[in-house]
């Protein structure tokens, strides 16, 4: 699944998605970059769902089958920093998918090189071979969470589909050539230390973000920015279906507090389905 297409997907009813346990917390380690956790019982629930759809990775798919695909109700993607030359690791939840995944464990991962194993009878994981025993070995153990595991155990208790994103500009720059010391380029790209958030999915979804970054006026300088975020995006593309996403945001909060800025809004699930409509008349 491509990480932006999650992104949009996790950016998409009070009961919410348990919350991650300890000892799945215990399986992220303390290098990742990226960790996104997806429902998708409640996210099906949600229009959003028709917007940017939540596909099942295939590699799961292939591991589990038809009957075990089916039963998957969450998972959660851990990415490492670039250049760790290791494979995404999922973590798929749901009932008995921990039992399928010990009987067809042979079968999987031929065709990427990596692991699929059980950690219990409804909890397995897929990634590569070093990532996926570690990952074991985490489950069973009880050492103290890393402070990206306790962000991400702290969003998943908030929201039912969350990410938690260390130094995500360093990963967007990766790659992109450099022409000479690009001053401005490198300090933009060092300005967020971690983006973290996720929506709560209800007849109201509630959506929230929080941003970390270098000191406190550079938190006051972007909030300032981000209060103005939807209307940046109907002024470039009026006529857009990204300008009347942004036309449902309502009750939008943007708060700095130090070098934390924290942004909360509201969806309506009726607006969103009735836009939904209008775009599917239009195609």
């Amino acid at each position: 699944m491509p990480r932006f297409a999650v992104l949009a997907a996790v950016l998409a009813s009070t009961i919410s998605a348990e919350p991650l346990t300890p000892k799945i917390a215990n399986i992220i380690p303390p290098d990742a970059r990226l960790v996104i956790g997806i429902d998708f019982v409640r996210y099906h629930q949600s229009a959003l769902e028709g917007i940017y759809p939540a596909l099942l990775d295939s590699r799961i798919s292939d591991a589990l089958g038809e009957e075990g695909a089916g039963q998957v109700s969450q998972i959660v993607v851990i990415e490492s920093a670039p250049g760790s030359h290791r494979e995404s690791m999922i973590i798929a939840i749901g009932p008995a998918v921990g039992h399928l995944a010990g009987l067809r464990a042979n079968l999987a991962g031929s065709d990427f090189g990596g692991t699929f194993a059980p950690l219990d009878a409804s909890t397995a994981v897929l990634g590569d071979t070093e990532s996926v025993q570690h990952a074991v070995a985490g489950r069973q153990g009880t050492a103290q969470q890393n402070e990206v595991a306790a962000a991400a155990r702290r969003m998943s208790e908030r929201y039912d589909n969350w990410f938690v994103a260390i130094r995500p500009f360093e990963g967007l720059a990766a790659g992109q050539p450099v022409a000479g010391a690009l001053k401005y380029r490198s300090a933009f790209v060092g300005l967020v230390e971690s983006v973290s958030g996720g929506i709560r999915i209800g007849a109201l979804d509630d959506v929230g973000l929080e941003v970390t970054v270098k000191n406190a006026d550079d938190a006051v300088a972007l909030a300032g920015l981000a209060r103005w975020v939807p209307g940046l995006i109907q002024m470039k593309a009026p006529g857009s279906f990204e300008s009347g996403m942004a036309d449902l945001a309502e009750n939008i909060l943007v708060v700095p507090a130090g070098r934390n800025i924290f942004v909360s809004f509201t969806l309506d699930e009726t607006r969103l389905r009735d836009l939904l409509s209008h775009r599917t008349r239009e195609q």
